[in-house]
């Protein structure tokens, strides 16, 4: 899967963002999360991709966890598993750019997400096998991550 694949993933939370953040304006960051959270259930299941439905979004005292259903008649999970590195680089890569992008709009979740103390999972499952793989970054590492690029030590 590409970086457009998972830009699908938080553009499916834009609207409700929106909507959350001013309606909730003052509000937690936990509460805010929640509200938006479950806000964006409200558009699942959503094909992402030909290959990926997002089921559901999760919270858990760390994470936010997007569940995804992998079409394992074009993409073997095993191969997803053979390629669990470059998944978890494509993901680093596109948190860290819309993170220090002023234009992208999925980084006032992000923040929120960062503000409310978790980090984010991709969780992805076999709709044959029921494998499955999961990518964490955690809070820490979408700190790091937020920092621009121009600014990261050399």
């Amino acid at each position: 899967m590409s970086n457009k694949i998972m830009k699908r993933y938080f553009t499916l939370l834009v609207v409700a963002i929106a909507m959350i953040m001013a309606a909730c304006n003052g509000d937690s960051s936990e509460s805010r999360l929640r509200e938006t959270v479950e806000q964006s259930n409200k558009e699942c299941p959503a094909i992402i991709d030909h290959v990926t439905v997002l089921k559901e979004i999760k919270l858990d005292d760390k994470l936010v966890t997007y569940v995804c259903e992998i079409d394992e008649t074009k993409l073997p999970m095993d191969s997803m598993l053979s390629q669990r590195a470059v998944y978890t680089q494509n993901i680093q890569t596109l948190i860290k750019t819309q993170l220090t992008n002023s234009q992208s709009s999925n980084a006032p979740f992000l923040q929120l997400v960062m503000e409310a103390g978790r980090g984010v999972r991709h969780h992805y499952v076999g709709n044959r096998s029921g494998k499955s793989m999961d990518v964490d970054i955690t809070n820490e590492q979408m700190q790091q991550l937020s920092v621009p690029f121009e600014k990261q030590p050399k």
